[in-house]
């Protein structure tokens, strides 16, 4: 803790006074005395405080008017109190009957009114100088007056003719200036952070920044004007605004007072400047102007676009989505949400297209780290030099066409979120070397690096690669297998859930239509696809259930009136129901009544209406 420094400046008369309560304020101030009065201390005092060896000064009397009038540092002053005053004389009435009173400026009134009350002598006298105040001991010397009351400066002269001095400042009087010293240097000790801070914050700002008051003095500037202009501050300080190059010296020099903004070629860079008012008490006091290279502006709006067009940082979907449009995949939702509530490696296995990053993306927002980054990369999608740099990143000048100052790898930026490696069983051997050190020791090296930085991740892994296969190969090292395999969800492929078929059916019917503006009719199509769409193995799985979906919306919004629903026209959109599908008329709907004991209940479980379920019957289907 930095403790107060306190510059005490008096005659020598009062500086005893201070220096007897010194042991006092050890612990809570710094005490540096000086005897020194007037334009001596006032030279003191400039040299103490330009060189920062005190926060404050101290002094009384005459000294801290002469002080106040032709210095601006921080002043405390002794002030004499009426029981000073009080004590001061009756001090004096042991040694005299008359009492000679000497103090600054002016007589006190107050004493004059009430000076009869004493049983002796009372003759006051001002001054205003060292010369005045030995003019005035003389005086009262000569008509007899043996003892003088006042400052240490009346009390050196009474002493010099031979006479009595009596100090008028107490020990109380002493403690409350010093305690009034303390408490103003506190002030100017947070004052001075303050600026200090501020003055850290201008010089590190990347915007150029050049303040005047509002004579169109320059009070200050930064490195980053500097970089701008050619400019030192010391340069603007000095020369003034007129150094300035065009245009900006015109836009400081046109006086306008409102806020503004102008792009303006500068020493050829464009450069957006901006000025704002300051005001001080509601009174206009100067104006700041900042200056921004268009270069950095355009930057930085590339990583906003970049940050707010990317999906890879947000995960979107959720266990309860996921629910409403797989129903058969209860189970498996129950089991991703309990892994979610753990931070432990999840590795999900299916086939291609059954919605594993759905999934990745639901443990994520299901989980503690829902509100960190979620990063996904397709480890099959990249080459190896590629995927490295983009998972561990690199320093600059890590390899040649290395961006200069380096990137952050996927890795990093997954820093208190999820990393998604899908297709996992693809990345080459010497990758996963790397990757399991990540997982192990939870820091990452860089390419280039020599120091690892510190991760806090949790890893999804995807893979529709037989892991186990890949291990007896030599494709897939065992260590990192055992480390990725900890909680497992083998998500099955859509012809082994057709329950899902309907409700996967009108989601993506819904989406393609807010997207295309579809006009059909979505519950009439989707009742009339769905023995079609049941029919059909599903290679592709949900992707390409999506995908189809789609192709029959766009197709069937193009032909308008032409549009028939008909199973030639959908066999012309999908070829791939002609040749894949099984006879969908094969159904025997009257046994599926049967089976299931009720119309409603067999309408329920074939994902088609009642009135549907009874046509197809009277139809002859059974």
């Amino acid at each position: 803790m930095t403790l107060p420094r306190i510059a005490v400046l008096g005659h020598r008369q009062f500086s005893p006074l201070i220096r007897k309560l010194e042991p006092e304020y050890r612990g809570q101030a710094e005490l540096i005395i000086y005897e020194d009065v007037f334009e001596h201390a006032l030279s003191v005092s400039e040299r103490v405080m330009a060189q920062r060896q005190a926060d404050v000064i101290l002094t009384a009397g005459a000294n801290a008017a002469y002080l106040r009038e032709n210095s601006t540092f921080p002043i405390a002053t002794v002030k004499v109190t009426p029981y000073d005053l009080m004590r001061a004389l009756m001090r004096a009435r042991e040694h005299a009957e008359r009492i000679g009173l000497i103090v600054y400026q002016r007589i006190l009134p107050e004493l004059e009114e009430v000076k009869k009350l004493f049983p002796f002598d009372i003759a006051q006298r001002a001054y205003s100088t060292v010369e005045e105040a030995v003019a005035a001991v003389q005086e009262l010397a000569s008509k007899g007056y043996r003892v003088i009351v006042g400052s240490s400066i009346t009390v050196e002269a009474a002493q010099r003719e031979g006479l009595l001095g009596v100090l008028i400042y107490s020990d109380d009087s002493a403690r409350q200036g010093l305690t009034e010293a303390i408490e103003l240097a506190r002030v100017a000790l947070h004052g001075e952070a303050r600026r200090e801070r501020l003055s850290s914050l201008i010089h590190n700002l990347r915007e150029g920044l050049l303040a005047l008051d509002f004579t169109g003095r320059v009070q200050a500037a930064n490195p980053a004007l500097e970089r701008l202009t050619g400019l030192s501050e010391a340069d603007l300080l000095h020369d003034g605004a007129r150094s300035l190059p065009e245009p900006l010296r015109r836009l400081v020099a046109d006086g306008s007072v409102g806020e503004s903004e102008e792009v303006v070629d500068l020493n050829g860079r464009t450069v957006v400047v901006s000025r704002s008012p300051l005001y001080e008490s509601g009174q206009h006091a100067g104006s700041v102007f900042t200056l921004l290279e268009s270069t950095t502006i355009q930057q930085s709006e590339r990583k906003l676009r970049s940050h707010r067009s990317s999906p890879q940082y947000r995960a979107r979907q959720t266990f309860a989505a996921i629910g409403s449009h797989a129903p058969a995949l209860k189970e498996t939702i129950h089991l991703g949400m309990q892994y979610a509530d753990t931070d432990a490696t999840v590795l999900l296995t299916g086939e291609s297209g059954t919605g594993k990053e759905w999934f990745a993306q639901a443990i994520h927002n299901h989980s503690t780290r829902r509100g960190g980054p979620f990063i996904p990369i397709n480890c099959a999608a990249l080459p190896e030099s590629l995927l490295e740099s983009e998972l561990f990143g690199y320093e600059e000048g890590a390899f040649t066409g290395a961006r200069r100052g380096g990137k952050s790898g996927l890795i990093e930026l997954a820093h208190t979120g999820t990393l998604f490696l899908d297709e996992i069983g693809d990345m080459p051997v010497a990758l996963q070397t790397r990757l399991l050190r990540v997982l192990q020791e939870r820091e990452v090296y860089r390419l280039g690096a020599l120091e690892p930085t510190r991760i806090d991740i949790r890893i999804v892994a995807a893979t529709l690669q037989p892991l186990e296969q890949l291990l007896q190969s030599g494709r897939f090292r065992q260590d990192l297998y055992y480390r990725i395999n900890l909680l497992r969800i083998d998500i099955p492929p859509l012809r082994a859930r057709s329950k899902d078929i309907p409700a996967l059916a009108r989601h993506f019917l819904s989406r393609v239509s807010e997207r295309h503006g579809s006009q059909v009719r979505q519950a009439e199509f989707i009742e009339y696809l769905l023995p079609y769409l049941r029919s059909y193995h599903w290679p592709g799985n949900v992707r390409e259930l999506e995908n189809i979906i789609e192709r029959f919306a766009v197709c069937a919004n193009a032909q308008k009136a032409e549009f028939m629903l008909d199973k030639q026209w959908i066999y012309k959109i999908a070829p791939e129901f002609e040749r894949g599908n099984t006879d969908i008329d094969s159904t025997n709907y009257a046994a599926e009544v049967k089976k299931y004991g009720s119309v409603a209940a067999a309408a329920k479980m074939l994902g088609i209406s009642r009135t549907t379920l009874w046509r197809r019957i009277s139809e002859g289907r059974q």
